[in-house]
C-alpha cells in the first residue's frame, strides 16, 4: 500500500574513496532510523561493480543496489550527473531522503519532521553562497524563465542539494530533473555550471507555483563541528569529519558495530588509523 509514511533513504553508490562514505552512511542508517526504512544505493548501468566488502555490507544490512541509465552522466562526463539522471528513474513511494554520500547520522531522528504534504520538499540554504553561484543561479533564472516579466520573478534561492527530502509520487523529482537538464543542455554557466547543475537546478526547482520549498530543520543537516547537536552531518571531506570528538565516537561505534557482524566498515583503516589522523588534522 503506498503511504507518505513509507521511507527510503538515496544515495549514489560507487568504488574507491567514496565507498567508505557509503558504507558509514549505511551503518548510521540502520543504527539510528527505523528498521523499515528502505536504503537504495544507485549506482549507473555498465558501471564497474562495487567491492566485495561493500556489496557484503550492503547484503547483510539489506540496501537495495539499483543500476540506472545515465545518459548525462555518459554524455558530458561528470558523477554529479548522476544524481540528476536518477531523478529521471522510477521513484519509491512515500518520503524519499536524498542524499550525497558525505552524510552520516549521529542520533536518533523525529521522524515527525519528515510528516508534510505531497506538494511540500524539504532543503536547506547552501553552507556558504558564492558570488559565482549566485551568478550562476541568476543567469539561469533568467534564461529559462524568460517568458515571465521581471515583476513576476521570485528572488531564487541557493540551496544545498546534498540532504533533499521530498514525497516520491509528487513532480518534485521530475520538475528538479528537467531544471538540472536545461542548465546542462543550454550549457549555462559552462564547466563550472556542468558541476552546479544538481544546486542550481534545485534552486529553480524552488520557483516553481506547484511545489513548496520547506526549510529543512537545523540539525537534519550540520557540519561536523556540530555533531553533537545534529541529526544528519554532512561533510566534504573525511579528515575533517573525523576531526570532531562527536563525530569519530560516532564512527568507531559504527565500526565496532559492524565487526560484531563480520562486516567491514573502514576498508584497509582501523580505529587507530582514524584516531591518528583525527590527532593530526587537530594540530
Amino acid at each position: 500500500m503506498k503511504t507518505r509514511d513509507n521511507i527510503t533513504i538515496v544515495f549514489i553508490a560507487s568504488r574507491g574513496a567514496a565507498s567508505l562514505r557509503q558504507r558509514l552512511l549505511v551503518l548510521s542508517v540502520r543504527k539510528f532510523l527505523p528498521k523499515s526504512v528502505r536504503i537504495l544505493a544507485v549506482i549507473p548501468k555498465h558501471a564497474v561493480s562495487l567491492n566485495s566488502d561493500t556489496i557484503e555490507l550492503y547484503e547483510a544490512l539489506d540496501v537495495e543496489i539499483r543500476s540506472i541509465a545515465t545518459p548525462l552522466y555518459f554524455k558530458f562526463n561528470d558523477r554529479g550527473l548522476i544524481k540528476i539522471d536518477y531523478l529521471k528513474s522510477e521513484q519509491p513511494s512515500g518520503r524519499v531522503i536524498l542524499l550525497n554520500s558525505g552524510c552520516i547520522f549521529t542520533s536518533r531522528p523525529e521522524i515527525s519532521d519528515l510528516k508534510e504534504s505531497k506538494n511540500v520538499f524539504l532543503a536547506n540554504h547552501a553552507f556558504g553562497k558564492s558570488d559565482e553561484a549566485e551568478k550562476l543561479a541568476s543567469e539561469a533564472q533568467n534564461r529559462l524563465q524568460q517568458s515571465k516579466p521581471n515583476e513576476d520573478k521570485k528572488s531564487i534561492p541557493i540551496l544545498n542539494s546534498g540532504v533533499v527530502i521530498y514525497d516520491g509520487e509528487s513532480s518534485f523529482a521530475d520538475t528538479w530533473s528537467n531544471n538540472c537538464a536545461e542548465v546542462v543542455k543550454r550549457n549555462i554557466g559552462g564547466s563550472f555550471g556542468l558541476k552546479a547543475a544538481e544546486q542550481i537546478g534545485l534552486s529553480l526547482t524552488a520557483l516553481d507555483d506547484k511545489l513548496v520549498l520547506k526549510n529543512l530543520p537545523l540539525k537534519w543537516n550540520m557540519t561536523p563541528r556540530n555533531s553533537a547537536q545534529a541529526t544528519l552531518v554532512q561533510y566534504f571531506d573525511f579528515a575533517t569529519l573525523i576531526r570532531e570528538k562527536h563525530a569519530l565516537a560516532t564512527v568507531e561505534d559504527l565500526s565496532s558495530e559492524a565487526d560484531e557482524l563480520g562486516l567491514n566498515a573502514l576498508g584497509e583503516l582501523t580505529i587507530r588509523d582514524l584516531r591518528s589522523i583525527a590527532r593530526v588534522t587537530r594540530l
